[in-house]
């Protein structure tokens, strides 16, 4: 449920007091809402070598909606940085409220000399969305042989209250075969209903729905679902299990 945005993380080249530099970021931060990210802010000197000191860093946070994203702070560890040719880091912590809305948003960064006006501006790209996990995410024993089961459970946190889900689920295909679906007593109450359930994009009698192919993800080896509760739930915890099979590759000759 994260999404995402392709933006420069690189600034122009800035000149203050006799020396200049820029300001970059290697990556963007990813949070869930009433929680904490960082990204790494590095201040790369490009001219004046023997003039460069320290430039202190701040973030102006104008972009994101002050409804929702009211007490959100950032800090820099450390606060101020001397721009070195090699680059000279320091770790942006951003932390948003539970009230923060899903999106992908610009938080400027820039740096000061002193009381002189900020320059050297660099977006920082700050996603928030809910935490979707796979458990297990890996597994191995050497107990597995053919037809052992293994069940993958979807969970999901830090979510808005939510009537519904599409989630598409990969998997190694032809080493694990599906067996079946079980989204009952799930997250969204088991009255919950499907919408739309594809395995290796096509529709399995007795599952409940039928599979309408979304060509973005569906396909072999993918496990894909539209659950739907008409009644809006918070939603925390496990949505549906999936037990699948091992079984054996034959190796072409």
């Amino acid at each position: 449920m994260f999404s995402g945005a392709l933006l420069s993380p690189v600034a122009l080249v800035h000149a203050q007091g006799s020396f200049a530099y820029t300001l970059f970021t290697p990556a963007g931060i990813r949070l869930t809402p009433g929680n904490s990210g960082t990204t790494t802010i590095v201040a790369t000197l490009t001219a004046g070598e023997e003039h460069a000191s320290n430039v202190t860093l701040a973030c102006d946070l104008i972009s994101l909606p002050p409804a929702n994203f009211s007490g959100t702070t950032c800090s820099f560890a450390p606060s101020s940085v001397i721009p070195r040719k090699e680059g000279n880091s320091t770790v942006l912590t951003m932390t948003v409220p539970r009230t923060a809305l899903y999106g992908v948003y610009n938080v400027t960064v820039t740096a000061r000399l002193g009381s002189q006006e900020p320059i050297a501006p660099v977006n920082v790209t700050l996603t928030v969305g809910a935490k979707i996990a796979v458990n297990p995410t890996a597994i191995a024993s050497t107990s597995f042989k053919v037809g052992s089961s293994i069940t993958l459970e979807v969970n999901i946190t830090n979510s808005f209250p939510s009537s519904g889900f599409e989630i598409g689920l990969f998997y190694n295909y032809p080493l694990l075969q599906f067996q079946s679906l079980d989204y009952s007593g799930g997250v969204l109450g088991s009255d919950a209903q499907p919408q739309r359930i594809c395995i290796n994009g096509l529709t399995v009698d007795g599952l409940g729905a039928w599979c309408s192919f979304q060509a973005a993800y569906d396909g072999t080896g993918v496990v894909s679902l539209d659950l739907i509760q008409y009644y809006i739930r918070r939603v925390w915890r496990r949505i549906f299990d999936i037990p699948l099979r091992t079984s054996t590759i034959t190796k072409p000759s």
